[in-house]
Formats: C-alpha cells, sequence, structure tokens
C-alpha cells in the first residue's frame, strides 16, 4: 500500500500518536486491508485505537 510509508512518516513526524513507526504502519495496514475506508476515517480508527 503506498498510503502506508507517507501516513506513518506523518504520524511519526508529528508524534500525534503514542506508538513507534511500525506499529502504527501495521495498525494502519491492518485497518485499510479489512475495511474501505477514507482517508479521514483511517485517521479516526487509528486515534480511537491508540486511546
Amino acid at each position: 500500500m503506498w498510503l502506508c510509508p507517507f501516513v506513518c512518516a506523518l504520524l511519526w513526524a508529528t508524534s500525534q500518536l503514542k506508538l513507534n513507526y511500525l506499529d502504527t504502519c501495521r495498525k494502519l495496514s491492518t485497518i485499510m486491508d479489512n475495511n474501505v475506508l477514507t482517508f479521514e476515517e483511517v485517521l479516526k480508527r487509528l486515534h480511537y485505537v491508540c486511546k
């Protein structure tokens, strides 16, 4: 998934989520593989998962 590295780098750079780079990428890949979501929905779910 081409978006994964970009989104992971963005989240890592902003440090909005208290996860390491690989864990964030893995969660993102799992979420997007299991569901067809928009970019905004993915970010919302990531924030929910990481709380």
